[in-house]
């Protein structure tokens, strides 16, 4: 390529990426200016305090020990000062630089139950820019992106719970063509679970784990605005992955039927929120959808639209906006289920040694005590109560939450107060 021709093509590019901005950037703003200097540092300053895991991770929200995991995928990108901030400034609270699911989201858990929801909350960040100048950078495709992101949440066991060394529940959410992505990136986890066997176990554990997969906007069957604004870049500084927003493209057809398939035998839900505002094109253009209903709702177990357009579908307003009450909704089902299932594993244990401490508790219970387990024996007065009994009925405090009538044979719903004989186990 000749000199003055890159000349022009960085002219054009530099154009092309005002253009897009302005494009979109106006639905996000009611047309309103560039964003100032002032909000450019307050947006490095937030994004600063997000921790980096590696080359595609970022940490929203830290827990130890979770219970279920969520991660973010960022849609395209048409704004490049975006690039550093795109994979938690997608998700803001409209109006301002909180990211919600680090403030609404655990904020409305922890209001729909006594014990509160531990969640770990990962976000994506990878190179979406509709224009890439860079060669190397461009070439990149949806194949070495999954690649990545198999090292980058799989094998590095982010998305376990390493303090118990077991596996947590995952719920996926993506924004766009995040969405189309986190397709293709469950479909290379599934092949390289049978194909490889380094970290199988990690693989197979890891599509075992998917319970839910939140599509915000995303163009399950191409998006015609998309496609016709991206054949206006030039060829040579075009994203390989804009191929996945064509209508009926064969790569995307490819991902959607071998998707398809999948699911319909896996235990994952998928659900899809589907803007139901137009985004503005630019200042006094007509208002066109960027993404159909038919394309979000393509091949979903359910959707929901909401009043907002293409971006501020991801920029909830409050609480009780849609996007926060579904999230916190399908969390704490998970987290319920999860914690019903590890109870029972616990009472089965349980059940085992009750021919061994039933004996016991009816002989307290006859000398007229009522005996209450605690989660620590650092309370004197309950540790003068289990003082003296067997070990392991001691060791029933491991159980939490959970009230058996005498001899471990029946589970409680409430304390009956005029009941003396029952033996509960405190909650942590």
């Amino acid at each position: 390529m000749c000199r003055s021709q890159f000349w022009m093509n960085s002219v054009i590019c530099g154009y092309l990426s005002k253009f897009w901005n302005c494009i979109f950037r106006g639905s996000k703003s009611n047309m309103s200016a560039p964003e100032s200097a002032s909000t450019a540092v307050d947006l490095h300053e937030q994004t600063k305090k997000f921790e980096r895991l590696n080359d595609h991770v970022y940490l929203l929200k830290q827990e130890t020990n979770p219970e279920v995991v969520i991660v973010f995928f960022h849609g395209l990108l048409v704004d490049e000062s975006e690039k550093e901030h795109a994979f938690w400034s997608t998700w803001r609270v409209r109006g301002s630089n909180d990211c919600w699911p680090i403030t609404l989201l655990p904020t409305r858990l922890n209001s729909l139950t006594e014990v509160p929801h531990r969640i770990r909350v990962l976000a994506v960040s990878y190179e979406s820019r509709v224009s890439v100048p860079e060669v190397q950078i461009r070439a990149t495709d949806k194949h070495l992106l999954s690649e990545n992101f198999i090292q980058s949440l799989v094998i590095s066991g982010l998305c376990r719970n390493e303090e118990l060394d077991r596996d947590v529940p995952i719920i996926l959410v993506g924004h766009d063509m995040g969405g189309i992505l986190i397709k293709n990136f469950i479909m290379e986890v599934e092949r390289a679970a049978v194909t490889t066997k380094t970290e199988q176990a990690k693989l197979v554990n890891f599509l075992k784990s998917l319970k839910a997969v939140l599509f915000f906007s995303t163009p399950n069957n191409g998006s015609k605005v998309i496609e016709k604004i991206a054949g206006t870049i030039p060829k040579e500084n075009r994203s390989e992955l804009l191929k996945l927003m064509a209508v009926l493209g064969s790569e995307l057809s490819r991902i959607n039927s071998e998707f398809k398939i999948y699911r319909a035998q896996s235990g994952f839900q998928t659900f899809a929120i589907v803007a139901s505002y137009q985004t503005r094109l630019n200042q006094g253009s007509e208002a066109v959808m960027v993404v159909e209903e038919g394309s979000a709702r393509y091949d979903v177990d359910g959707y929901y639209s909401v009043a907002a357009d293409h971006f501020q579908m991801c920029q909830p307003e409050a609480l009780w906006s849609y996007p926060v009450t579904k999230l916190s909704d399908d969390v704490r089902k998970i987290a319920k289920a999860e914690r019903e299932k590890d109870l029972e594993q616990r009472y089965q244990k349980l059940k085992a040694v009750d021919h061994v401490v039933s004996d016991e508790v009816h002989r307290q219970i006859s000398n007229g005590k009522k005996i209450a387990i605690a989660e620590s024996e650092k309370d004197l007065e309950l540790e003068e109560k289990v003082k003296g009994l067997p070990q392991r009925l001691q060791e029933l405090k491991a159980v939490p939450g959970r009230l058996y009538s005498y001899g471990l044979k029946e589970d409680e719903v409430h304390i009956d107060r005029d009941q003396d004989q029952f033996l509960l186990i405190q909650p942590r």
